[in-house]
């Protein structure tokens, strides 16, 4: 993603920080890796144990592939999946999440992002992918291979009751052109509380 900051909520579990991106520290300029983290495996200790990720026990392992901007080149993604696939017995790596894609619509099958996704699941990782921001009918690449789980946002209208949730505007779905219906699953991403990146790009735009 954008690379994790030094936040209370990851403590030491940020086990190594990789960085594919000409400034090379692998701390996070744009916020949107720290706020992922956050969601991942925040342990809450920063809100008094209120706000916590999915997993808050788990190591992370940042591989930064996007600067400032939050913007990042399909190449530079590929060497990044190639390292992890390369260190996955160093690290222990698990489970790999891609929160980010683009909006080509070249067949999975002679792409070379879906490839290097590929690669990965079948090196043992589970690939989590997300389908995108696009709004329904569009899917982004590569949570369009059906090797990797992709994942839409839902709605929960801040009840804990079901019947009101709804897939959330922004979210990408449909069906592939190759025929695949995606996301495969749904999980909320709307007012998602998380690890904040002080003095990056996000946190300076939204400081209300």
């Amino acid at each position: 993603d954008t690379g994790v900051g030094h936040v209370q909520d990851l403590g030491s579990r940020v086990v190594a920080r990789v960085d594919f991106t000409p400034g090379g520290d692998g701390d996070d300029v744009y916020g949107h890796g720290t706020h992922i983290a956050g969601v991942i495996a925040g342990n809450g200790s920063a809100s008094g144990g209120k706000w916590r990720g999915v997993a808050p026990g788990a190591n992370l392992l940042s591989v930064k592939v996007a600067g400032p901007d939050g913007a990042t080149d399909v190449s530079v993604v590929i060497a990044a999946l190639q390292w992890v696939v390369t260190h996955r017995s160093q690290y222990g790596i698990k489970v790999l999440n891609l929160s980010f894609g683009t909006d080509s619509l070249q067949p999975y099958a002679v792409d070379p992002l879906n490839a290097a996704v590929e690669r990965a699941w079948a090196a043992g990782i589970t690939v989590v992918v997300s389908s995108g921001n696009r709004g329904p009918g569009t899917v982004n690449k590569p949570g369009d291979d059906p090797y990797v789980i992709t994942v839409g946002a839902v709605d929960v209208k801040q009840t804990t009751d079901r019947k009101d949730d709804q897939v959330a505007p922004f979210s990408s779905y449909g069906v592939t052109p190759d025929g695949f219906t995606k996301p495969d699953v749904v999980a909320p991403g709307t007012a998602i509380v998380a690890t904040r990146d002080a003095g990056s790009t996000i946190d300076q735009a939204h400081q209300e």
